[in-house]
């Protein structure tokens, strides 16, 4: 392989790391759920922007054989200050409640509830805090939170997926901005500084493979097979010096999947995807997603095209047969792929995942479960139930992985909802 050091620059440790704050099923509902493993209830609204007022971020790191640390953070202005004391201070008050499933059953490994007083004159946008969890080395868990504004009266319901096996390293590597503030997704913007922390490193080198970034588009709903996909061999190979201390950009979009050990299947990835990302907002972002609801002769054409820019707003007037609504239809498509992004990102952008392949052409679900190994989502159109399930694989990449069990019996709602998308209506829409 064709080493290209420059593709892997240092910088100076004055530099401010910019990161996309987003992580994965790590969003806001509100608490209308009774199970206790959130298993049984209805949980749409984790993938509904506009189900609640509280979006926290998530992240584990095993420090330890027996610990591992929660990371969370609150943005402040989605909390209600109020006056207290003497003096008046605006004070929040929110508490976190945490329990540890194993994954293979119900029952708790750890639990417990935290309280904060967060105070308006904090600085910063965001308050931070960090929670030691017993968790041993070797197993499985699936994380449930449930945040409150105990003065708003309002909660989010959280759940993260937790691997304590070296053959999924991702958790056992904690990354940070140079002012040592944890990153809570391990995507990048622009060349954003960071640096790499490991508990017990197993060698003073790191080896980074880098891939381009040309993953493949997820299979229609109906396609035969899994879907799956692992990526094979490296674009390019380095290797430098580790240190703690290092700050390291990264100079190409891309996956960069970084280990100590490349014997070993322990490693992180990180990856570059724009520098914009997840916002939709070049001619790229906005030709690409379209290949769900367009022949391949179609899309090649517009992707060829030398305004690029044109031929999308070209394209959604001429699907819904009027510029007022091709702007309706604009801004629900492209809101969704952002969505996307935002929710199912791992080692492709999420609107390239099986996840957001179905949000963006069928919307957030109706209804939706969650089980140990995976999450079914429904649908509802008049007297049909259309059902997707998203089987969990995670793999050494990353943990956000979930691969839809395709079926022939899904061709027909599939081509409804593309039908619609070019003629000016939407599936579903309600």
């Amino acid at each position: 392989m064709k080493v290209k050091p420059h593709i892997l620059a240092f910088i100076k440790a004055t530099a401010i790391a910019s990161v996309v704050f987003f992580t994965v099923l790590a969003i806001s509902c509100k608490n209308t759920e009774k199970s206790t493993s959130g298993n049984k209830y209805n949980l749409s609204a984790i993938y509904n922007p506009a189900s609640g007022n509280l979006h926290p971020s998530y992240k584990v790191f095993h420090n330890a054989s027996d610990i591992s640390l929660l990371y969370g953070k609150v943005f402040t202005s989605e909390l209600l200050f109020q006056p207290t004391g003497e003096n008046g201070a605006l004070r929040s008050k929110i508490s976190l409640n945490y329990m540890l499933y194993f994954a293979d059953s119900s029952n708790i490994a750890d639990s417990g509830t935290y309280s904060y007083d967060i105070y308006k004159s904090t600085p910063g946008n965001s308050y931070l805090f960090q929670i030691p969890m017993k968790a041993e080395t070797g197993n499985s868990y699936r994380l449930k939170l449930v945040l409150k504004d105990n003065q708003r009266k309002t909660t989010s319901v959280s759940f993260l997926e937790i691997e304590k096996h070296p053959e999924f390293g991702q958790q056992f590597f904690n990354l940070t901005g140079l002012d040592g503030k944890p990153f809570f997704n391990n995507v990048l913007i622009g060349n954003g500084a960071f640096r790499l922390l490991h508990n017990t490193p197993s060698s003073d080198k790191l080896f980074i493979s880098y891939y381009l970034n040309n993953t493949p588009l997820p299979k229609p709903t109906y396609a035969a097979g899994s879907d799956e996909f692992v990526y094979s061999r490296p674009d390019s190979l380095y290797i430098i010096n580790y240190s703690p201390e290092q700050a390291l950009t990264l100079a190409h979009e891309g996956l960069y999947f970084i280990q100590f050990d490349t014997a070993s299947q322990e490693g992180v990835a990180v990856a570059r995807f724009g520098d914009n990302f997840p916002k939709v907002d070049t001619p790229d972002d906005l030709l690409h997603p379209l290949a769900y609801i367009t022949t391949t002769a179609e899309y090649n054409k517009l992707i060829e095209s030398s305004n690029k820019k044109l031929a999308a707003d070209n394209f959604w007037i001429n699907t819904s047969g009027s510029t007022g609504r091709g702007k309706e239809m604009i801004r629900i498509y492209y809101n969704r792929v952002y969505f996307a992004n935002y929710y199912f990102t791992n080692t492709r952008p999420g609107w390239k995942t099986d996840r957001g392949m179905v949000y963006i052409v069928y919307g957030p679900p109706h209804n939706l479960r969650k089980t140990a190994n995976a999450e079914i989502w429904n649908y509802y159109r008049n007297n049909n139930e259309i059902s997707f399930k998203f089987n969990y694989k995670p793999n050494k990449y990353h943990l956000n992985q979930y691969i839809l069990e395709r079926a022939e019996s899904q061709s027909w709602h599939w081509r409804e909802a593309v039908y619609g998308w070019t003629h000016g209506k939407i599936f579903l829409q309600k």
